[in-house]
């Protein structure tokens, strides 16, 4: 078989799959004032993104600057699960992905004002399986009444139940930023501009080629050894 026919079919095959094999961005975010919801500015190929959006339980604000996206939470709810009964999050990741990936990196900021909430939470939910605190409670705090901050999580370094999401090939991701505690119905919670004008929000991830793809990927590069070895 020409060599140059087998160059061909080994870069055609190993140009199948829709994402770059490595780590890439999956989606990623900057926020806007705005009543509505905020799509990805950054997809990757292959990815249909879930737009930041806000669950029922939240009021849209208007916000003073226009890189904010604000919300009124309203809320006095002190436990997790009631705020997630009442839809008391923002939501944003990938509905479906053409080459499943694994999830590598999030990253995310957030804020508050005087009344609260005085706890946030994040959920994911993985090919349609809910894992709870995929970032620790205690990792998304604000401190101070007015101030905003930010978390990040590297997957691999997850542990217990949550450790499964690193491994699990993932064609859809849903993230909840959950909020509870308000002290009275002013309280607000906001995904602000991330410090130093970056993305306020960002996924990484690694594409996972199909197996059959890998395999005839495989196939081309050893033919070709063969070839060079038999040449030489």
């Amino acid at each position: 078989m020409p060599r140059l026919f087998l160059t061909a079919l080994c870069v055609l095959v190993s140009g199948m799959t829709a994402l770059p094999l490595g780590a890439a961005t999956l989606v990623e975010y900057e926020t806007v004032s705005t009543a509505g919801s905020i799509a990805s500015f950054n997809t990757a190929p292959g990815v249909s993104d879930l737009t930041l959006g806000r669950g029922s339980g939240l009021v849209p604000q208007p916000s003073t600057s226009p890189d904010v996206y604000r919300s009124l939470f309203g809320s006095v709810l002190g436990t997790k699960a009631a705020a997630v009964a009442a839809e008391n999050y923002y939501t944003f990741g990938f509905g479906s992905a053409t080459t499943p990936v694994l999830l590598e990196t999030l990253s995310l900021t957030f804020g508050r004002n005087a009344f609260g909430p005085q706890a946030f939470g994040l959920d994911l939910v993985l090919n349609g399986v809910l894992f709870e605190d995929v970032i620790p409670q205690n990792q998304l705090t604000v401190i101070g009444l007015t101030t905003e901050s930010s978390a990040s999580v590297d997957f691999s370094t997850l542990t217990g139940v949550n450790a499964a999401i690193a491994t699990t090939p993932a064609s859809s991701a849903e993230f909840r930023l959950i909020a509870w505690g308000g002290t009275n119905a002013n309280a607000e919670m906001w995904v602000p501009e991330s410090a130093g004008g970056g993305s306020d929000i960002v996924l990484t991830g690694t594409a996972i080629p199909e197996p059959a793809v890998a395999v005839l990927a495989g196939l081309g590069g050893a033919v070709l050894l063969g070839r060079r070895v038999r040449t030489a």
